[in-house]
């Protein structure tokens, strides 16, 4: 009778147990979410995002902002966009605020000086084709005084603060590395190298691990360097030689095996070389070099791959003079895309290894 009574007693008892268990270890799946192969369709609808501003030399500079609401804010990223970009843009075209609402880091999405519809950075490469060059606009200050601002209202140590960028705006994440005075987490670039009258002057005040991703075939922002086919212009370096001299500025000469885990966020592994380097010094990761092999000049994601964003769906009928028209429209576009962008569209998830250079760096 006792021991019927103790099972009564017991059961739920124990079943209750058995549900907080389960529970704490859905919240501990929950917080570390895979890095590879990360679905962006799976993911919550992209964050509302909060248009704020800041006075720089009398010139009002704004920025997009997205803050997770619940937890303790880990990372902040600096994510600027390219060249006649914007801030929602770049939002939209990466996937940069879905993955920072996931892992529970603050975004800032600046805006370049605006040039009819569309903003461009101070790079560096000294030609005065545009108004951020014409106007000496100080984008460094702009960028500097963001990190400053948000890292005091976050609580988020500089140390924990990551510069992002494509194309122009990857070039000025470079500069950011070169001119800097503040000691910041890391640096990582898609479609970019280091403008070459950069290179003369550059000289880091502090350690910064820096990754870069590159289509070998971009014909925008050379992959063996020279001059940038765009209205700027400019000359940069080759992805090579930028590597090169972050590694030897850095005395990063240890080459590692943790390469693979960056060769994993691609859906064709032998598409994508990898060299990973180490400091002698803190054995973390100090270079990350990502080639995309036959990639073109774009910011390759899961959804959305270097020139693939004119790949609309056409209507079924073939028949159908809209088809007819459409398609002929496409085909078009992408012969004028592949003469000016270069290389193919490789599946890369840029988004998601960059991600696991902040999150494990």
């Amino acid at each position: 009778m006792a021991s019927k009574r103790f099972g009564m007693i017991f059961g739920p008892v124990a079943c209750l147990i058995l549900v907080g268990i389960w529970q704490v270890h859905q919240a501990t799946t929950k917080a570390q979410p895979k890095m590879e192969g990360i679905d962006y369709n799976q993911l919550a609808q992209a964050p509302r995002m909060e248009r704020r501003s800041m006075t720089i030399d009398k010139r009002v500079r704004t920025f997009e902002y997205f803050k997770p609401s619940d937890g303790r804010q880990k990372k902040l990223i600096i994510a600027l966009h390219g060249g006649l970009g914007d801030g929602m843009k770049m939002a939209r075209r990466t996937g940069i605020n879905q993955l920072a609402m996931r892992y529970n880091y603050v975004v800032a999405f600046p805006n370049g000086v605006d040039q009819g519809s569309a903003g461009r950075w101070n790079d560096g490469r000294e030609t005065n084709s545009r108004a951020a060059d014409f106007e000496l606009v100080d984008d460094k200050r702009f960028i500097a005084d963001l990190i400053t601002k948000l890292s005091r209202e976050s609580g988020i140590s500089l140390k924990n603060v990551y510069i992002v960028g494509g194309s122009n705006g990857g070039m000025m994440a470079q500069r950011m590395g070169c001119e800097l005075e503040l000691e910041i987490g890391g640096i990582a670039t898609v479609a970019a190298s280091m403008p070459a009258p950069l290179s003369r002057t550059c000289k880091p005040k502090f350690y910064i691990p820096i990754m870069m991703i590159n289509g070998t075939d971009d014909a925008i922002v050379p992959f063996q360097g020279g001059s940038v086919k765009s209205p700027r212009g400019g000359d940069v370096l080759s992805v090579k030689e930028t590597i090169n001299f972050w590694r030897d500025t850095f005395k990063c000469v240890v080459q590692s095996a943790n390469a693979q885990p960056y060769v994993s966020f691609a859906d064709i592994k032998s598409q994508v070389r990898v060299n990973y380097f180490q400091s002698e010094l803190t054995q973390r990761a100090c270079v990350i070099e990502v080639s995309l092999v036959g990639g073109g000049h774009g910011w390759p994601t899961k959804t959305q791959h270097s020139n693939t964003n004119l790949g609309r769906r056409l209507i079924d009928n073939p028949h159908d003079l809209r088809t007819v028209l459409r398609r002929r429209k496409l085909a078009q576009l992408k012969e004028r895309y592949q003469d000016v962008r270069g290389g193919e569209a490789v599946g890369y998830d840029a988004t998601g290894a960059i991600f696991r250079f902040i999150s494990y760096n």
